[in-house]
């Protein structure tokens, strides 16, 4: 169950940063929440893409509650967004 959750999170982050939150971003966007997407994304695309390299990721409970949560969290805050009516 641990792999399940931790890879459709993995996922879930990667979606949203890429489809979202890299390709909306304008002139005005601050750089550190450029960068901060810039990371997080690429984190998940390291997690997703780990066994395709015979690469173990980190699979503790440890490693998984922050990304878990970080994905909670971005699916939250979608989720008000489309509640409220905002694009």
């Amino acid at each position: 169950m641990l792999p399940f959750l931790s890879h459709l999170a993995a996922l879930l982050l990667l979606y949203r940063g890429l489809f979202f939150a890299i390709n909306r971003m304008g002139p005005e966007t601050a750089p550190h929440q450029r960068l901060a997407w810039l990371l997080v994304t690429t984190g998940a695309l390291d997690f997703v893409a780990a066994p395709l390299f015979r690469r173990v990721p980190l699979g503790a409970w440890h490693g998984l509650l922050p990304l878990v949560l970080l994905a909670l969290w971005l699916l939250a805050s979608y989720l008000l967004r489309y509640l409220k009516g905002k694009p």
